[in-house]
């Protein structure tokens, strides 16, 4: 149990059909008298049908079905609150703690010198015809003319984000709604083209910590996964 007394579970709950006028504080006074609220999050978007929407999480909700039925039971002014449970939902806070190490490790042809990255850029080498081969008679010829060196400059931001091939039939607009649904508000959604899509986690998160936790959701959405500095 954390040391509020709560545990470490908690429930999402998606919500729209709200008066424009509600922020998420208000949605707290009038939600936390049904269960000890954890977060209220209210998106800057509009779902596919025009209307704000975003998700609570509760702490130890007992009975899901039941606390279901009591939020899409209420009335906001003269607007019925609508409420469902997102079909993939994950239910602990705890972030798993696996191998961290630095992606750059992996990445081959890279020097460092003074911690910074060189590469350094040469001509290929010219092919040899099939008749030069044969004959043996030329050899290859050094490069002699100016080489370039550039110094690549890893940012934080890009070593906790990951890069997602979407799978045929979503689109990025469900997708943003999909992860206010599903309580992950904590990744920014960039389109790259050609299904591509940049997650970055907010301040103090990791891309891969969230995605372990949701894990079975991921997998419905996208074909693939990559860290951003991997090639």
């Amino acid at each position: 149990r954390g040391n509020d007394g709560y545990s470490n579970e908690y429930t999402n709950f998606f919500f729209s059909n709200f008066p424009h006028g509600y922020g998420e504080m208000n949605m707290v006074k009038i939600i936390q008298k049904q269960a000890k609220v954890k977060e209220v999050f209210i998106s800057r978007r509009l779902n596919r049908w025009g209307r704000r929407f975003g998700f609570v999480r509760f702490f130890d909700v007992r009975n899901v079905g039941l606390m279901e039925r009591d939020l899409d039971s209420l009335y906001i002014r003269n607007m019925k609150l609508h409420v469902n449970i997102p079909k993939y939902r994950r239910n602990t806070m705890g972030i798993h703690k696996g191998d961290r190490r630095d992606p750059r490790a992996s990445h081959s042809g890279r020097k460092r010198d003074g911690g910074k990255h060189k590469e350094v850029w040469v001509e290929k080498k010219r092919n040899l015809s099939y008749a030069e081969a044969v004959k043996g008679e030329v050899q290859q010829e050094e490069w002699k003319g100016r080489t370039i060196e550039v110094e690549t400059h890893t940012l934080p931001w890009m070593e906790k984000s990951v890069v997602g091939h979407l799978k045929e039939g979503m689109d990025f607009d469900q997708l943003s709604e999909d992860l206010v649904k599903e309580g992950m508000n904590r990744l920014r959604a960039r389109m790259l083209g050609d299904n591509l899509i940049l997650l970055t986690p907010r301040e103090g998160e990791k891309a891969r910590d969230i995605i372990k936790d949701n894990n079975e959701w991921f997998d419905n959405v996208f074909t693939s996964i990559k860290s951003f500095l991997e090639r």
